[in-house]
């Protein structure tokens, strides 16, 4: 009985993290799309931007030094404390 348990939470993790990665596509979507919107951004300022993205999807601490070092986020403890409960 335990082991289908643990089956089932699985199976429960399983559709949850899917729902997440759907929220999370759409919502990347969403940001890209304001982004091409706005007319002050300037190109450079959009492939810093990405580029702080995928540093920060490959590894998180990386990606907000990047984005840090470049003005594109400031470097406030809130940061710290948001990085650390999505790790939990």
């Amino acid at each position: 009985m335990k082991l289908e348990n643990v089956r089932q939470r699985k199976q429960e993790l399983l559709v949850e993290f899917e729902n997440l990665w759907e929220e999370l596509r759409e919502a990347m979507s969403e940001v890209e799309a304001m982004e091409a919107n706005e007319g002050g951004r300037n190109w450079q300022g959009n492939q810093k931007t990405a580029m702080g993205r995928k540093n920060f999807n490959m590894d998180p601490k990386t990606g907000i030094q990047f984005l840090v070092e470049n003005e594109l986020l400031q470097n406030i403890p809130e940061i710290a404390v948001s990085c650390a409960r999505a790790r939990a």
